[in-house]
């Protein structure tokens, strides 16, 4: 009797650590390929809880690297002035990563925010720009990444 419990313990145990347990923001269900395309336009946190969290992301084709074709560029607005707290430019390899990670700078370049941005699914019946919902999370850069805000994303405008 004790074996039965002890089995069904391992086996919850196990599938918890296997999914990430709490670490994952998001069910991997719900997450897609970033569309790398569809990144352009401004995204705007649906937390109406606290103050909006926004990125202004720009998307380029680059003619210098047929192997990575595209130039992402990523601003973080804030949400009290409007004015970019920190951005970076990256060059990006697949049209559809799984995860994409940016490391925000501030104006005078200094490492600020380490950034994930993963895909998610986004509702047929839903009436915001763009084919998906970005999930991003949001850490201190540094040693020790602690995180700060993590919410779901919508395209305001292109």
């Amino acid at each position: 009797m004790i074996s039965k419990y002890l089995m069904i313990a391992v086996l919850l145990f196990s599938q918890t650590v296997w999914s990430g347990g709490s670490e994952v923001p998001w069910p991997e269900a719900q997450q897609r390929e970033v569309m790398v395309k569809d990144l352009q336009g401004l995204w705007v946190s649906q937390n109406l809880d606290s103050p909006r969290h926004a990125f202004d992301i720009k998307v380029h084709q680059a003619n210098f690297d047929l192997s990575c074709p595209y130039v992402v560029s990523i601003s973080e607005i804030s949400p009290f002035t409007g004015n970019v707290k920190s951005n970076d430019v990256d060059v990006l390899c697949a049209s559809f990563p799984r995860k994409v990670t940016f490391i925000l700078s501030d104006e005078l370049g200094q490492p600020r925010h380490y950034v994930e941005i993963v895909g998610l699914e986004k509702p047929k019946e839903a009436k915001e720009f763009g084919r998906q919902y970005l999930g991003i999370t949001v850490y201190n850069y540094g040693e020790i990444q602690e995180k700060i805000y993590e919410d779901i994303f919508y395209k305001l405008s292109e």
